[in-house]
């Protein structure tokens, strides 16, 4: 230790000061000839912010005049006051709403290293020069800001197991989850949202997630500016699949092929042929040993693609419930000898899964 003798600090309270004036405070030692002047700003008065939903930020200004965030401080009602800095991005705060606090932020408006001359005498003869050192602020008056509430997320009203779409009213977006667009697409008029081409076909039979808000409405002369909605966030399951295997072994067998579970190797449908007394054949019978349901389309007119059975309305498909049987009669119109036979898993609508591809099981070959 050099044995000196520390400087004492002394607390003076200015809560007396009128922090709307600008208020000087003079500081004298009777160690040495001048004084220091600390000049202390008045407080912005009819300050005014508003928050702005499409920048995420809030517009101060005095009259006509804007003014800088930097000049702010913030705090929640019961949080501390921080500083209202590039970082701070208030949409954080619009899920739920919130009424944030913003003042004048308090301190040294100008740091001076080395005191100089302010140009203002003092005492009796006026021969002493008072040495500015700084100019400060007070915490300005607090100024309440409303953010608001984004609107509550929208619901699909329908959603179309059979076709694996969403049923879109017009003023909505959407986007599939990871495993499909990330961009989010507007939707102008009612809109089915298809699987099939929203999503790449592998990542169709993983889960997933389907999100949809309501578009954000751009300021107009008369009206603000309104943010997207909330997001709803649906949840799908993967689409199931169905495996089929040569079925050339199969006691009247009479399709190429013929579904089995994949995981147990179990046949699913077993199909026959009917006859007559006389032995004419009448039709066909598709009898499902599986837990599940099946839909069968039988095409007469000629080899379709899987995709489009859906959506062609000539295709009725068959309703095969789990544990039952479907006979198809009168096999000269309805399942005449070389007809295409196409079958799916169906919907459930109980559980939201949705009705499965249709695959091909091949032509309808009747033996003598």
């Amino acid at each position: 230790m050099d044995g000196s003798t520390p400087t004492p600090k002394i607390t003076v309270d200015i809560s007396v000061l009128n922090p709307a004036k600008r208020n000087f405070i003079i500081v004298k030692s009777t160690k040495y000839d001048d004084a220091i002047l600390i000049d202390i700003d008045p407080v912005l008065s009819r300050v005014k912010g508003k928050y702005d939903a499409e920048t995420k930020a809030v517009n101060f200004q005095v009259g006509e005049e804007g003014l800088s965030r930097y000049e702010f401080q913030y705090r929640t009602t019961y949080g501390l006051w921080k500083d209202y800095s590039d970082d701070v991005t208030l949409g954080i705060y619009e899920p739920q709403g919130v009424t944030l606090y913003f003042r004048q932020m308090p301190g040294p408006a100008e740091k001076v290293t080395n005191p100089k001359d302010s140009g203002i005498k003092y005492g009796s003869e006026g021969k002493s020069y008072l040495k500015y050192n700084a100019r400060y602020t007070f915490g300005g008056n607090e100024l309440k800001v409303k953010v608001t509430r984004l609107k509550a997320a929208p619901k699909v009203n329908k959603t179309d197991l059979d076709k694996q779409a969403y049923v879109l009213k017009a003023g909505l977006e959407y986007r599939f989850g990871a495993s499909g667009n990330r961009d989010w697409i507007q939707v102008s008029e009612p809109t089915e949202v298809y699987l099939s081409n929203e999503i790449d076909e592998i990542d169709r039979y993983y889960p997933g997630q389907f999100e949809v808000r309501c578009q954000q409405v751009e300021a107009t002369e008369r009206a603000a500016y309104i943010a997207p909605s909330k997001v709803m966030v649906y949840d799908y399951p993967g689409l199931r699949t169905i495996t089929v295997k040569d079925a050339s072994k199969i006691e009247n067998g009479i399709v190429e092929f013929l579904p089995f579970n994949a995981d147990t190797e179990v046949q699913e449908l077993k199909i026959k042929k009917t006859v007559d007394r006389t032995g004419k054949v009448t039709g066909v019978e598709f009898e499902n040993v599986s837990s599940y349901a099946y839909q069968i389309v039988v095409s007469t007119a000629g080899e379709v693609s899987e995709a489009s059975i859906p959506f062609d309305t000539k295709l009725k498909p068959k309703n095969l419930r789990a544990g039952g049987k479907l006979k198809l009669s009168n096999a000269a119109k309805v399942c005449p000898e070389g007809s295409y036979i196409y079958v799916r898993y169906a919907s459930v609508k109980a559980t939201g899964d949705w009705a499965s591809d249709y695959v091909s099981l091949g032509r309808l070959a009747y033996t003598k």
